[in-house]
C-alpha cells in the first residue's frame, strides 16, 4: 500500500533510538493503518520557521491515498514554514503510556493560495480560506 511505502521512507530516516521506540511488529500497516487514518481528524503538524526554529500545531487533515492535504487561513505561520521550507512532519496519535497509537509521517510540501476555499476543504467543512498546504506526502 502507498501508505506503508510512506512510513517505511519516514522510518527510514529515523535514528536508532526512533526505530527502538517504533519496532517492525507494532507498527500498523496494509488495512489497519488506512483504517486508523481514516478514522483520526488531527493531527501534530510540524514545520521549519524561516529562522529554523520549529513550530508544531494541532490541524486536521485530509487524506488521499499517500497525500495529507492540510486546510489552512492565508497569512498563517505554517503558510509561510510551508513556503520558506516546503517539509513538513504529521504525527498522528491517541493514548497514552502502554496503550497507545502512534503514526509518525514525513514529507515534501508546497504551500498554495485558495480564495473561498478548496474543494478538498469545503469537503470536510474546514475553511480553508487564503491557502492551502498540499500535498504533504512522502
Amino acid at each position: 500500500m502507498e501508505l506503508d511505502a510512506v512510513q517505511d521512507r519516514t522510518l527510514a530516516r529515523a535514528s536508532r533510538a526512533t526505530l527502538a521506540a517504533y519496532p517492525t511488529e507494532f507498527r500498523l500497516t496494509g488495512r489497519r493503518l488506512v483504517e486508523y487514518l481514516d478514522q483520526r481528524t488531527f493531527a501534530v503538524v510540524s514545520t521549519t520557521r524561516r529562522d529554523g526554529r520549529a513550530h508544531a500545531v494541532v490541524a486536521s487533515y485530509v487524506r488521499e491515498g499517500a497525500t495529507f492535504w492540510l486546510p489552512t487561513e492565508g497569512g498563517t505561520v505554517r503558510l509561510r514554514n510551508v513556503r520558506a521550507h516546503a517539509w513538513a512532519a504529521l504525527t498522528v496519535t491517541e493514548g497514552d503510556r502502554g496503550n497507545h497509537v502512534v503514526v509518525p509521517h514525513r514529507g515534501a510540501c508546497r504551500g498554495r493560495g485558495a480564495r473561498g476555499g478548496s474543494q478538498r476543504g469545503r469537503r470536510t467543512g474546514e475553511g480553508a480560506v487564503g491557502g492551502a498546504v498540499d500535498p504533504c506526502s512522502g
